[in-house]
């Protein structure tokens, strides 16, 4: 597999059963990706290893390559800054920024625009943000980051959580519905 072909996958409806079907083509594409599969996270929140949950979260984008991209890398750093706390939990803190990392080897081979690259990064770097809890705070992230940049987080993040266990979903489900409907009204705001 070379990078255009798995760029022609992630375009597929379900990436997924073409990444599972060809994952040692993939490993020896991507080489951290092997490094994901099988890695247990150690944690209430996730049912699944990080690869399964990286491809669970590569089906539930967008088919926008930016979005297919950003969620193949998001969590791939996770083995690399991995350690199990004093509470028994895993954690991987600052994996987004290793993800970044990795992802700087393997870009340039994928013949994307800078604004495509820049799109990918910002989705991988802000994907841990806390949702906002009011419009206040959600007003300071649109004015910091953009209307499309925030919807587009908003939308990885969603489809990040879809790749968690049922209950973190529930958890975060009603957060995820009023983040839709503050940034509708913040969008109404603006057409006024």
């Amino acid at each position: 597999m070379e990078m255009k072909e798995l760029l022609e996958i992630l375009l597929e409806e379900c990436p997924s059963s073409f990444l599972r079907a060809r994952k040692k083509e993939l490993f020896l594409l991507i080489s951290e990706l092997e490094e994901c599969d099988g890695f247990d996270q150690h944690s209430k929140w996730h049912q699944y290893d990080v690869l399964e949950h990286i491809f669970h979260v590569v089906d539930g984008t967008s088919t926008e390559i930016e979005f297919r991209v950003a969620a193949l890398f998001h969590d791939i750093g996770k083995p690399n800054t991995f350690f199990i706390g004093d509470d028994g939990a895993g954690h991987a803190y600052g994996h987004e920024l290793e993800s970044i990392k990795i992802l700087d080897r393997y870009v340039s081979l994928m013949n994307l625009s800078k604004e495509q690259e820049d799109k990918i990064v910002f989705l991988i770097r802000h994907h841990m943000d806390q949702i906002p809890q009011t419009m206040k705070t959600m007003k300071r992230k649109v004015n910091k980051y953009g209307w499309e940049n925030v919807c587009d987080w908003l939308a990885l993040r969603q489809a990040d959580l879809l790749g968690h266990n049922p209950m973190a979903i529930e958890k975060h489900q009603e957060e995820m519905i009023r983040a839709k409907e503050m940034l509708e009204e913040i969008r109404k705001g603006w057409e006024i």
